[in-house]
């Protein structure tokens, strides 16, 4: 559960301690962002999304390297979880938890 103080937030949900000071309430939701430029790099979008994990639950990074896909095949699909997507020609190298 995500506390948060009138005073002060705490650095992380698992650091903050219930006091007189400390309203207590569960997140409505995650915290998402998106950057365009001016914010970010000409030609570049920037998305971040937080983990609304319980405390002390593992989260694990992993990296996939950038890569070309396709080939000569211009109907190559990407099966995703619920939808199935065209395959992009190239991938950017991503860093995830």
């Amino acid at each position: 559960q995500r506390a948060m103080s009138i005073r002060s937030r705490p650095t992380s949900p698992c650091s903050a301690r219930a006091s007189s000071n400390l309203v207590l309430a569960r997140p409505l939701g995650c915290d998402t962002f998106v950057a365009y430029p001016p914010a970010s790099p000409p030609n570049t979008v920037i998305f971040g999304k937080n983990s609304d994990r319980p405390c002390g639950e593992g989260q694990s990074i992993r990296r996939y390297p950038s890569a070309s896909y396709g080939g000569n095949d211009e109907n190559a699909k990407l099966k995703c979880t619920y939808i199935t997507i065209p395959q992009a020609k190239q991938t950017n190298a991503v860093l995830l938890s």
